[in-house]
């Protein structure tokens, strides 16, 4: 699965590679389609086009990775409650992220168990190379 994946990478325009970069960069930073289009110097429109021309992931389903990496990390390095992780990212919420979790297939439980970090990355871009 990474490997078709990692063989798109490589006939990929350079406004894709650094998107792909940018998004899959735990300590970006980088939640939402509109914070990634201005970090890339373009607009939305334009980063969304591109992307659909490259057949990469949406400017949305990529800032969701970016967000589920994001607490992936920071359940899996620090050990940290489902309430102190969302309040560290920003979640208005706990039962945000919980949700949030529960739509791509995982858990509190599961990302701290034997899947751990790396297991939800590989399931992350397993279903990514899968999509396209």
């Amino acid at each position: 699965m990474l490997g078709r994946l990692a063989d798109r990478l490589v006939n990929i325009s350079p406004l894709a590679r650094r998107y792909l970069v940018l998004c899959l960069t735990v300590n970006s930073g980088v939640t939402r389609p509109c914070q990634l289009s201005r970090s890339l110097g373009v607009s939305l429109r334009t980063l969304e086009r591109e992307m659909q021309e490259e057949q990469v992931p949406s400017p949305l389903r990529m800032a969701v990775l970016a967000r589920l990496l994001r607490v992936a990390w920071l359940m899996q390095s620090e050990d940290h409650c489902l309430a102190t992780v969302a309040t560290a990212l920003g979640f208005s919420y706990p039962s945000v992220v919980s949700r949030l979790l529960r739509r791509a297939g995982f858990t509190a439980e599961s990302i701290r168990g034997p899947l751990g970090l790396e297991g939800v990355v590989a399931v992350l871009m397993g279903n990514l190379a899968m999509d396209k």
